[in-house]
Formats: structure tokens, sequence, C-alpha cells
């Protein structure tokens, strides 16, 4: 596929979700639930991408727009109670007549008043529910709103996400802080290109390391059996200040398996990125502490 095509969709995207911390945070949970759809049944999902907005729809029905600075999200009406309490959720007073048949409860869910993400799986659990009625009723889609389908969006979403992730039918919302800045500038864009779409980089580090994390020495298989065999994050040591045109990662040197419980402390102090020692560190002194 022409690198133009996705650089011009690109543009795009920035231009709805201008900021670009919050855009990668907005890309996170639109990803989660393109996956969630696409593994459920690949035919019945579509993006579009307006001037001023950009909606995923499951079947017939649009179940979240992304604009600004917040998530526009479908819910299903019995967490009510659940969402009402978050800082980062505002629920939309709307009337959406189409909407009845399953019921749902929409609101905005902002990523900016959202502390860590922890507001994020509260919501994610309502919004999941409200698909499952919804992928179980309905078996087309609208040919209206397949006339504006964006086919580039799940390819975009690969890019500054990590190869395969839509496919593989789940998305780690922590991944995509290690590529937040990497659609910035077109000598960036080349790099997202050549360094994400290296999947043998990344075969390569989990060949020499192994699954068990860097930081906390311990695998998800010993933690939570062999459902989850072979799930691990590979976190970039690199600073992105240092990525370059014709950068390619040492995958021994520069790539290290990693939880995703600690990538997410990797990537919890804001702008400041933590080094896997300073995650070592951390979980000594609070052994040490016990």
């Amino acid at each position: 596929m022409p690198s133009g095509e996705l650089e011009a969709l690109a543009v795009k995207v920035e231009a709805v979700l201008k900021d670009p911390a919050l855009r990668a945070r907005q890309l996170a949970v639109f990803a989660e639930s393109l996956a969630f759809i696409h593994s459920h049944n690949p035919s019945l999902w579509l993006t579009h991408v307006l001037s001023d907005r950009i909606r995923l729809f499951a079947g017939r029905l649009i179940v979240m727009t992304l604009s600004g600075d917040t998530a526009w999200v479908t819910t299903d009406p019995q967490h009510d109670d659940q969402l009402s309490v978050l800082r980062s959720w505002k629920w939309d007073t709307g009337s959406y007549p189409r909407y009845k048949r399953p019921p749902s409860r929409n609101g905005f869910y902002r990523p900016s008043d959202d502390n860590n993400g922890q507001d994020w799986p509260v919501i994610q659990e309502s919004h999941f529910a409200y698909l499952n009625d919804v992928l179980a009723r309905t078996r087309s889609i609208d040919p209206r709103s397949a006339a504006r389908h964006e086919p580039l969006m799940a390819e975009y979403l690969d890019a500054v996400l990590r190869p395969g992730a839509l496919t593989s039918g789940w998305v780690a919302f922590e991944e995509i802080a290690d590529h937040a800045g990497y659609w910035e500038g077109a000598m960036v864009r080349v790099s997202v290109n050549r360094f994400e779409r290296d999947r043998s980089a990344r075969d390569e580090c989990l060949r020499r390391f192994g699954h068990k994390c860097a930081a906390c020495e311990k695998s998800l298989t010993e933690l939570y059996g062999p459902e989850v065999e072979g799930l691990v994050h590979v976190h970039h040591t690199v600073p992105l200040s240092q990525i370059r045109e014709g950068y390619s990662p040492d995958p021994t040197s520069d790539l290290v398996p990693i939880c995703p419980n600690c990538h997410a402390v990797v990537h919890a102090g804001g702008r400041t990125v933590r080094t896997v020692e300073d995650v070592r560190k951390m979980l000594v002194r609070t052994a040490g502490a016990g």
C-alpha cells in the first residue's frame, strides 16, 4: 500500500485530534473497541474519518466517536451507578431513538481527567457489555455508512500500536504510550513504518530474553497459567528524541520484554518515562517496606 495514503490519513486524524498525548489515549480506546468488534465479526465494523470527528460503527450503530479531547461512548444502562462517580465521565443528555434496542446510555470520556487510566476499564466494561448486545442482534451494516468507510483506519492504528494488534483480537492500552509522538512530522512517519513494522525485531528480542518481565522478573504464565502463554509487551528503551529516519532497533539492547503492569508504571510518570531500572528499584523498595 502506498505510504502516501497512510500519511494522508494521519494528517486527517491529527486535524481532528490535535493534542498528541490525548490523541494517543483516544486512539487506544478506539482501537480496543474496534478489535472487540472485529473479534466477534470482522464484517460488522466501519470507521468514518470526517473533518471534525472519527466514528466507529458496530453494524448500523455508531458506538464511539472521537473529537476534540473526548471520546463519545455507548454503554450498558445497567452500569450507570459505576460510571456516574467517575471524574472523567459526563453523561450525554441527547436523545438517540435508534439506540433503544438494545438500550444504551451514552456519555463522554475525557482522558485528561482520568488519573493514570483508572477510569477507562470501568467504562470499557460497560461499553463492551453494550457491544455484546449489539453484535448479538445485528447481521448487517448500513450501505450509506459503508460508502463513507475509511478502510485504512485499521492499518493506521496498527502502525501507531503494534503490527497485528487489531487482527489478533486484542490491543494493549499501555503499548500506545511508546508511540504517542511518532506521527509528529514526516521524518518520524517514515520511522514508524520502518521501525514498528519490523516484527522480526520483537521476535528476536523475545527469543533472546524470553517472556519474563525485565522489571519484575515474572511471566504472566507463572501468574495466570498457560491460557496467557506468550502474552508480554516489548518496550523500546531508546528515547523518542533519538529516533531518526533509517533507525533500526537492536533487539538485544534497544528492546526488552516487560509485563503490562510494569509497562504501565514505566509510562505513568506523564511526560517523563521511567526506565526499567527505575521500576526495579520501586519494586525493591516496596518489597523491603513489606
